[in-house]
């Protein structure tokens, strides 16, 4: 093995000027950047037994719900002062960045349609890192931004009578936590939420600087360590939607709150695996094929759309196209409200509100309305669809609620469940749902290792980390022993040459000779 391959001096720079702030960004001492011990296997297992995945998810996902119970008795306290806000004449705002920001948006619109067109349907206020087009890909640059944090949060309109939740799966999204220190600075009371334990957060200084504040309370929902190593999209996102739901839907009925987990976990558990495993096998295999799929929704689009997007940045797929920016790779799949005659009024059902974009072309030039309504998910979208990938056959992956049932519909494939009743709950569901159908569609594909997501693409810091980490363990396995900083050099030259769609881990452990 050679442990230092070739590479310029501009990837060299790169590499050292990060690793002088790498300490900032090493997060493997993190709960939800562990390695889920029983899932070691999953790749394989993906690959070889689709229905064995899935109840290795299944148990997974519920064994973090009978942990989440044990932290329930912590949002007494959130919910007294969410309703407390309210009874004031504030507002709430819920803020986070990647999943935790789509979380956001998603409670935001179960709140409006729950109260819509009374009094408390404005009274939630959802900020997404680099506003409402983040929800389809990420800013590059925001996560890192502790100051754009604050200014988007006082863009938002927070006052003195609001309160902050700033919710962060890890605990140390510098953009959150200038958010929430910015709230801290105006209102009585702010929260943090996240799912690692103080303890283990105070070793980094950000992070140490909003646990101690006086101010901010910090709430830690631990669930163990994802399914997917890091993936928080998965069990951590799925804990905190619970958690922040909780507080606001049942805020003067707390005794209801383990009754409506137990629900949860019943209906998940009747859900039939072989029916839901073979949509995953279908979707695989359309990909392989070279076609493509595109999710028709209704009032579950936020959620599809959701998993849909985060598919991306997990697996190192396209983002959804922009009409008016096609690129080289389309995307696999895409989202389409038949309903819907433009983007304006897609985009309006699918967030119950009018977008909120931030406008800040000197920050980033996708934040702005032109490019954010360039995706467009209405009727037109199969056309759309066909011209940019070269008339390759698309499949129509519906579902819906019918007569008193969740649907999916998928070729000549149906599968079918009865909802909670609840509607939180039965949106967390078809969350759960689709990301480990997501997780075994990419597993049957190869863009994961193990339990490690090896296309993770390095674009900020923490991913960056991450990235290393992998390459690190996966070079252990092959009993060729890498260092942290070896890692991370061979990362940035071989970022340099990377081809759009490759694995920057595994072109390091090619370039090394790894096994």
């Amino acid at each position: 093995m050679n442990p230092h391959p070739a590479r310029t001096k501009a990837s060299q720079d790169k590499a050292t000027e990060f690793l002088k702030v790498a300490d900032d960004f090493k997060l493997g001492h993190l709960i939800t950047e562990g390695r889920h011990p029983k899932t070691v296997d999953l790749h394989q297992i993906s690959k070889d037994d689709s229905r064995g995945a899935f109840e290795l998810l299944r148990e997974v996902d519920l064994e973090a719900l009978d942990l989440l119970v044990q932290e329930m008795d912590q949002l007494e306290e959130l919910a007294f002062d969410v309703n407390r806000t309210f009874e004031a004449g504030g507002r709430v705002f819920l803020c986070g960045c990647g999943a935790t920001g789509r979380l956001a948006v998603h409670l935001e619109y179960l709140w409006r349609l729950h109260f819509k067109e009374t009094a408390m349907e404005s009274c939630i206020v959802s900020l997404m890192a680099g506003g409402d087009v983040a929800l389809v890909h990420a800013l590059e640059g925001f996560e890192d931004r502790g100051d754009l944090g604050a200014r988007q949060l006082l863009q938002g309109g927070f006052g003195t009578k609001d309160l902050l939740i700033a919710i962060t799966e890890g605990g140390e999204t510098p953009f959150v936590i200038g958010a929430v220190e910015q709230a801290a600075k105006m209102a009585a009371k702010s929260y943090f939420l996240c799912c690692n334990p103080s303890e283990v957060l105070m070793t980094l200084e950000r992070s140490r600087r909003v646990i101690e504040n006086p101010k901010i309370r910090t709430q830690s929902f631990c669930v163990g360590p994802m399914a997917l190593a890091g993936s928080t999209r998965m069990q951590a996102s799925t804990a905190l939607m619970l958690a922040v739901g909780f507080s606001l839907f049942y805020r003067k009925d707390s005794s209801r709150w383990e009754g409506l987990l137990s629900t949860l976990k019943n209906a998940y558990g009747s859900i039939g695996l072989k029916e839901v495993s073979s949509f995953s096998e279908r979707e695989s295999a359309i990909y392989k094929a070279g076609d493509h799929t595109i999710y028709q929704a209704d009032s579950y689009a936020i959620t599809i759309l959701t998993d849909t997007t985060e598919r991306a940045p997990t697996f190192s797929l396209p983002h959804f196209d922009n009409l008016a920016q096609v690129k080289k790779r389309p995307s696999l799949s895409y989202l389409m409200l038949p309903e819907c005659e433009s983007a304006d009024s897609s985009w309006q059902a699918i967030l119950g509100r009018s977008p909120r974009l931030l406008d800040w072309p000197e920050i980033h030039p996708k934040s702005t309305r032109e490019y954010f309504l360039g995706f467009d998910f209405g009727r037109s979208v199969m056309d759309f669809r066909k011209r940019i990938t070269s008339g390759r056959r698309h499949h129509l992956f519906h579902i819906f609620q019918h007569q008193d049932q969740v649907q999916w519909e998928l070729d000549d494939l149906t599968c079918r469940w009865a909802p909670t009743g609840e509607r939180l709950l039965d949106h967390i569901l078809l969350k759960m749902v689709l990301n480990a159908h997501s997780t075994i569609v990419m597993g049957r594909l190869d863009r994961y290792l193990s339990n490690l997501m090896t296309y993770v693409l390095p674009t900020n810091g923490k991913l960056i980390d991450r990235a290393a980490r992998y390459t690190v363990w996966l070079a252990e396995t092959g009993n060729s022993p890498l260092s942290y900083e070896q890692a991370v050099f061979a990362l940035f030259s071989e970022m340099e040459q990377l081809n759009e769609g490759e694995s920057v881990i595994v072109k390091v452990l090619q370039s090394l000779e790894l096994p």
